[in-house]
């Protein structure tokens, strides 16, 4: 059996509509269960319907901008990129205000952690902030932090060392350096505005 690595590679090359299908029949229940879990109101049923019908080219799109050199399953980044259009979407249809955001370091349960971002700051603003970070390890860790988890839980330090073959202290360092590059950025956005 082809792995998905051998399909993005052809579909990026010349792309080969068996490896797009291939794609699509493999992932199409990863896209339509991660639709289900974030649209799942009766309020957003017309996007839900919507995003469901830009099933197939949403993972022809995302196979075209798959980097496999940042380590992460496709199946992962698949869910990640869903999980962002959802909050995309919800975030466009609430009103925001730009206050500092505040992540807890200490914190237990990375649902805070998320409210705190919805309430403050919208998914899109903080994702293109962590998608432009010239240190993909950054980009790694911060998905592996607090987008893995099922049950929005932080993942342990010591599970995302071990992933990305790095010291626990050295994952920490990087990821303050990122957080602290988000904060940043966020404060220069609100000075601006």
């Amino acid at each position: 059996m082809e792995s998905d690595i051998d399909y993005i590679f052809r579909i990026k090359e010349n792309n080969d509509r068996d490896s797009i299908k291939a794609l699509i029949d493999k992932h199409s229940g990863i896209y339509v269960e991660m639709i289900n879990r974030y649209l799942y109101t009766s309020e957003n049923v017309l996007a839900k319907e919507d995003f469901i019908m830009e099933k197939d080219s949403f993972i022809y799109n995302c196979a075209k901008k798959f980097d496999p050199s940042i380590n992460v399953k496709f199946s992962t980044y698949l869910g990640n990129q869903i999980k962002w259009k959802c909050l995309n979407y919800y975030n466009s249809n609430k009103n925001f205000s730009f206050e500092d955001i505040d992540f807890y370091k200490n914190s237990k349960d990375s649902s805070d952690i998320l409210l705190d971002i919805e309430k403050n700051e919208s998914m899109t603003k903080i994702m293109s902030i962590v998608n432009e970070y010239s240190d993909k390890r950054a980009v790694r860790i911060f998905l592996e932090r607090y987008m893995s988890s099922r049950d929005h839980k932080l993942t342990a330090w010591k599970k995302i060392a071990k992933k990305l073959d790095l010291s626990i202290q050295g994952c920490i360092n990087i990821h303050d350096k990122l957080i602290k590059h988000i904060k940043q950025n966020i404060l220069t956005h609100k000075k601006y505005e």
